[in-house]
């Protein structure tokens, strides 16, 4: 049997059920429900089984209860995974002195933005309305701001001039390249505070110095990548959106792994499906626009004025109650829109 076939005798068990506790079946089969064809996509296939059983305003409650109450523990267990990797990744698990290269005296670790800056966020201006969306604690200057991806754009702005994160390191851009240096090159070394410590304190109090996810960045980062809100005002190439579906494939082949521990080069082959798939995909977020699939197929968008008032909303609001009910009044406002495009 069929992938596809397996999933479809899930929703058909779903529907008998229904029959038999609830009159006449409330679920349709159809091209709306993403999840019914032979990928391997887990998480699709459980939103649809969750839609199916409790219905989507069920869904929504959930999103609303796990960016609520739970994001601050997600950070935690982020935050904890990436120090045991890093710990088992130096020296396999020791505690060792940081090295010679990586101090204040030393030549650093010399890396072109383009290298560090996947989704080329550091292209856009943290005080812009794409930006507010994509940055947290915006400041006037950049440069002591407390979240790094801002800070690094300040950095960025002045060229040639070291600026110190977090007592940990001190950055350096550089437009012009010389000897060793490419162009438009960061040079980072460990600020004389922190030469001296050991190289597993040096990483856990980096990873400790800023936020990794936060509620409302979470939530437009995901209406970006489903209707391209944020590219298309930033007018993104399609080549840099590919790039970041690949990304995205990737990481739901990684999510979708059988097998953990063994990673081969499939995950990073793509068939002409996948590359049709991707390349559709990039066209529609360049667009700021997607494709719903109900008795027929319409064309949906979220503006990113929309988003810019959910964060307004969320940034606003004082109490948890409050940004409860800015994620939920927003969520339901923008799916209202989308349907109604």
């Amino acid at each position: 049997m069929s992938l596809i076939d397996k999933k479809k005798k899930v929703f058909g068990k779903i529907a008998a059920a229904r029959t038999l506790t609830e009159g006449l079946p409330k679920l349709k089969l159809t091209s709306s429900m993403p999840s019914i064809n032979n990928r391997t996509n887990s998480i699709e296939f459980l939103s649809d089984l969750t839609k199916s059983l409790v219905g989507y305003e069920a869904l929504v409650s959930n999103v609303v209860d796990t960016i609520t109450y739970s994001m601050d523990k997600i950070e935690n267990e982020l935050k904890k995974a990436l120090k045991d990797e890093l710990k088992s990744i130096v020296n396999c698990g020791t505690n060792p002195s940081s090295p010679s290269w990586l101090k204040s005296n030393g030549n650093g670790i010399i890396i072109e933005v383009r290298k560090l800056d996947f989704f080329e966020v550091l292209k856009i201006d943290p005080a812009s309305q794409a930006g507010r969306l994509i940055y947290t604690d915006v400041t006037p200057n950049y440069t002591n701001s407390t979240d790094f991806n801002t800070f690094l754009y300040g950095v960025i702005q002045n060229d040639g001039t070291t600026y110190t994160w977090q007592n940990l390191y001190d950055i350096t851009f550089n437009s012009l390249g010389s000897g060793n240096r490419p162009n438009n090159a960061l040079t980072i070394k460990l600020n004389q505070a922190s030469d001296n410590k050991p190289i597993t304190e040096v990483n856990n109090s980096f990873i400790d110095s800023s936020n990794i996810v936060k509620g409302d960045i979470v939530l437009n980062q995901t209406m970006d990548i489903l209707y391209g809100s944020i590219s298309s005002n930033v007018s993104k190439s399609i080549k840099q959106l590919e790039r970041e579906e690949k990304i995205n494939s990737i990481v739901d082949k990684l999510i979708n792994n059988e097998y953990e521990n063994v990673i081969s080069d499939d995950y990073f082959v793509f068939s002409n499906d996948e590359i049709n798939q991707q390349q559709s995909a990039s066209t529609n977020r360049r667009k700021g626009i997607r494709y719903i699939q109900t008795s027929n197929q319409e064309q949906a968008s979220v503006s990113i004025d929309a988003l810019t008032t959910f964060s307004q909303e969320y940034s606003g609001a004082t109490s948890t109650e409050q940004r409860k009910n800015a994620i939920t009044v927003n969520l339901n406002r923008i799916k209202f829109y989308s349907v109604n495009y």
